[in-house]
C-alpha cells in the first residue's frame, strides 16, 4: 500500500512539473514572438518614413535637407530598444542591401529588419557630412532618446540618409 502511494505521488509530481515546464516554455516563446512583432512594426515605421523622405529628395532638382520627427514608443513592454540603419551584402546576388534594424538593448538576439528599396543611396557612416542644422546625427538611436529624427540629405546627385536627435 505504501509503495503504491509513493509511486502515485511521484507520478503526480512529475506530471505537475512537466505541465509547468510546458506552460513556461510555451509562454516564453509566445512572449518572444509578440515582442519581435512589435519590433517589426518599429522597423517598418522608420523604413516607410525614410522611403517618403528619399522620394521627396528624388523629386527635387536642388540640394536639400529633409528631416522627419519620429513618434515611436519609448519601450516595448518594459524594454528599451535601438534602431540602426545597416548595409549588408546579399550572399546570393552580392548586391548591397539597406536595412532598418530594430533590436532590444538587453537581448540583441531578438530583432527584426525592414528592407529599404534602394541600392544607390548612402547611409551616414559617422563621417563629416556638412551642415545638418539642429540635427545631431547618430549611427543608431535608442527608443529612450527624446526628439528622434530621420533625415535625408541631397547634395548634387548623391542622397545620404541617417538617424539623429534634434537638439533644442
Amino acid at each position: 500500500m505504501t509503495i503504491s502511494h509513493v509511486i502515485g505521488t511521484t507520478t503526480l509530481l512529475m506530471v505537475f512539473t512537466a505541465a509547468t515546464m510546458f506552460y513556461t516554455i510555451s509562454n516564453f516563446s509566445l512572449q518572444r514572438e509578440t515582442l519581435a512583432m512589435q519590433l517589426q512594426e518599429a522597423a517598418d515605421y522608420v523604413s516607410s518614413n525614410l522611403v517618403d523622405l528619399v522620394s521627396l529628395c528624388f523629386i527635387s532638382p536642388t540640394d536639400q535637407l529633409l528631416i522627419k520627427t519620429l513618434e515611436m514608443p519609448e519601450n516595448i513592454g518594459v524594454n528599451v530598444y535601438t534602431v540602426t540603419l545597416v548595409e549588408k551584402t546579399n550572399p546570393v546576388t552580392h548586391e548591397k542591401l539597406m536595412i532598418v534594424k530594430a533590436h532590444f538593448d538587453f537581448r540583441p538576439s531578438i530583432y527584426r529588419e525592414s528592407l529599404l528599396p534602394w541600392t544607390t543611396i548612402k547611409i551616414w557612416n559617422g563621417t563629416s557630412i556638412g551642415d545638418l542644422g539642429r540635427v545631431e546625427p547618430k549611427l543608431s538611436i535608442s527608443s529612450s532618446a527624446s526628439n528622434m529624427v530621420i533625415w535625408a540629405l541631397r547634395q548634387a546627385e548623391e542622397i545620404t540618409v541617417g538617424l539623429g536627435v534634434m537638439s533644442t
